[in-house]
């Protein structure tokens, strides 16, 4: 019976890293920052636009400490970033963007830091997200020529194109002397990057059965809940002890031609692909990673003890999808490298000294179903809802997030200032599963200027402690809220960012991009008929010797193409 008690008490701790137990405070003065960027879709333009502001922010606060001027002496270091779908794009061009000073998406033209020389050096969250990706790319079909059916979009110019475009990145190289520009970053800077492995991870349990416990049964589960780890070391942030095992060295600065970037560079399309839509990406790693996934402290001895996988090959192949799928909110990953893989979390605001910043471009609310009665079509699809949401259902979340004295969580989400009726659109991306704003310019710009309004807003207003916190010093003046701000608006970041003008009208079904969606379901539909009806002598010949029903087929689907768009056309045009 001691026995039994003993294993009822033992703490699991699964998908954790290979982190120690506790980790090290920051240093005196110091605030630990874990950057948290969910899944957005096209989306992802707003979160570009956030962490635009943000790296300015710091960049020029950094810069005013450097110069000696009056400003804030405290630290902030972003510690680690975690990242699912577009928000794990977001948080691989932060590794990218890491080591170059670039000129941020200003509207009012206001030099950077990294003065005139960074002119003609855009940033890569803009160039990536607003000028690199569009509708138009995703609907070529060069990459059916192979007679493969990848998905529904061409994922291929993704890999060829926007992944090398990023990893070939150079901004303006950053002197010794501007090194401290870029304190706030920790070097070396852990990227972890959130996946659905479909091979997945066997595990196997032992139950003893029968009479005496003779017999031993072999039960065995799988594991596709799955993360990519890297560190990115010589980035020119704040020397940080390394206390992490089992992550992918990629030495700064980024290379399409280095072997680690490049897997951050698969990793990142992992992470975003899209379930149908996009293609799985096939990753490598040891699969001795694995033998530090599941552990769990003995209560009686107080001994981690690790539960490894069944025995596969030592180098591990697995094809991956969209890493929103599992964990879509990858706070237990930053939380790791913040806290440790046993540590609680401390969030009282006199003492805390590590938080974790959610960039969330589309909160949730719930959405119940109601139908007693579905038929199959939405039976299947609920399902497959449901084994989603229950996937990403965190029940430590979401009683932590109850309290209200919490200073170790803080969000970031879309908030248009002159909205008249909250339950409008905020983001022009929203629409179609939140894939509208890859088919408009206008609609990505919208967003992208909206995360640096609402960024400079949630630094001025949101993220603040007490002014009793030892992290920002004696010589500290509270504001009328009686707090004080944690990352200090400086030089322009302190002039009011304009609220971006509503994109409306700015959408319409050209003849271009009919064309190209007509020339994708074309080819699609071939691929289909020539896999699925070739082998079946009758359905062939009904399908194919009967032009009007191949015809009518595709007419059907083009007319609910049309319908879909305009409709969501219209949700923007009605929003404002």
């Amino acid at each position: 019976m001691k026995r039994v008690e003993s294993i009822a008490k033992t703490q699991f701790a699964a998908m954790r890293l290979q982190a120690p137990a506790v980790a090290s405070p920051p240093p005196p003065r110091t605030f630990d920052l874990g950057l948290v960027t969910a899944g957005a879709v096209s989306g992802g333009a707003y979160q570009a636009g956030v962490m635009d502001f943000l790296v300015e922010a710091l960049d020029r606060w950094y810069a005013a400490k450097a110069a000696g001027e009056d400003v804030p002496q405290h630290d902030v270091r972003v510690r680690v970033v975690s990242g699912a779908s577009a928000g794990g794009i977001n948080s691989a061009l932060l590794a990218i963007a890491a080591s170059w000073g670039f000129q941020p998406r200003r509207l009012d033209g206001e030099p950077s830091v990294w003065g005139e020389a960074a002119r003609d050096k855009p940033s890569p969250f803009h160039s990536i997200w607003v000028d690199g990706i569009d509708i138009a790319d995703l609907l070529t079909t060069d990459d059916l020529d192979s007679g493969r059916l990848p998905s529904l979009l061409n994922a291929g110019y993704l890999e060829k194109v926007l992944v090398p475009q990023a990893l070939r990145f150079e901004g303006v190289p950053i002197t010794d002397e501007q090194r401290p520009f870029r304190g706030w970053l920790a070097d070396p800077l852990p990227v972890l990057l959130t996946v659905t492995n479909l091979k997945g991870v066997p595990y196997s349990l032992a139950f003893n059965t029968g009479a005496n416990n003779e017999y031993q049964a072999d039960y065995q589960m799988v594991l596709h809940k799955d993360f990519m780890a890297f560190k990115v070391e010589g980035v020119p942030g704040t020397p940080t002890p390394q206390e992490l095992n089992g992550l992918i060295d990629v030495p700064a600065p980024n290379s399409v031609t280095s072997v680690p970037w490049v897997s951050l560079g698969s990793a990142a399309l992992a992470t975003a692909a899209f379930p149908v839509g996009l293609a799985p990406i096939a990753l490598e790693r040891p699969y001795a990673d694995y033998d530090y996934r599941i552990h769990y402290t003995d209560a009686q001895t107080q001994e981690v003890r690790f539960i490894r996988p069944l025995v596969q090959p030592e180098r591990y192949q697995f094809a991956n999808l969209d890493g929103g799928v599992m964990n879509n909110e990858p706070f237990d990953l930053a939380r790791a490298v913040l806290y440790g893989r046993d540590a609680g979390e401390v969030s009282d605001g006199a003492v805390v000294d590590r938080g974790v910043l959610l960039l969330e471009a589309f909160p949730r609310t719930a959405e119940l179903f109601d139908n007693l009665q579905p038929n199959i079509v939405q039976s299947v699809m609920r399902m497959m809802n449901s084994q989603i949401e229950q996937a990403r259902f965190k029940m430590e979340d979401l009683i932590f997030a109850a309290r209200d004295d919490v200073f170790s969580r803080f969000l970031i989400q879309p908030i248009r200032p002159d909205a008249g009726d909250p339950e409008k659109l905020t983001l022009a991306s929203a629409p179609l599963g939140a894939f509208f704003g890859f088919f408009s310019r206008d609609f990505r710009e919208h967003d992208f200027q909206l995360g640096r309004r609402n960024c400079q807003d949630f630094l001025r207003h949101r993220l603040k402690l007490p002014p009793v916190n030892p992290v920002l010093g004696d010589a500290v003046t509270a504001d009328a809220d009686g707090l004080v701000p944690l990352i200090p608006l400086v030089g322009p970041c302190a002039k009011e960012e304009p609220i971006p003008e509503w994109p409306a009208g700015r959408f319409a079904i050209t003849a271009t991009l009919s064309r190209a969606i007509e020339k994708r379901l074309d080819k699609v539909g071939d691929y289909l008929i020539q896999r699925y009806l070739d082998d079946n002598w009758l359905v062939r010949r009904v399908w194919l010797g009967v032009p009007l029903v191949t015809q009518g087929v595709k007419k059907k689907l083009l007319d609910y193409i049309d319908r879909t768009l305009k409709s969501a056309a219209q949700d923007i045009d009605d929003a404002r």
